[in-house]
């Protein structure tokens, strides 16, 4: 489950992203994240929630959970 205001780290990039809110696409109602770069200018970024919480085949998540922010 997606927790938000939590920090997630991406598996390739290393980087961390804070989930900000859930939403949806309003052309075909998928279910979306919204999230934001924790370096960087902090760009918001949006994604399927069902990519964003895959896992991948070796196991790994695409982005790992690691704290919610206060």
């Amino acid at each position: 489950m997606l927790k938000i205001n939590g920090i997630y780290k991406h598996y390739k990039t290393d980087n961390n992203y804070k989930a900000l809110n859930i939403g949806r696409d309003t052309e075909t109602l998928e279910v979306m994240v919204i999230y934001q770069e924790c370096y960087g200018f902090g760009d918001i970024w949006i994604r399927p929630l069902k990519m964003f919480m895959e896992i991948l085949p070796d196991g790994i998540p695409r982005f790992g959970f690691i704290e919610v922010d206060i």
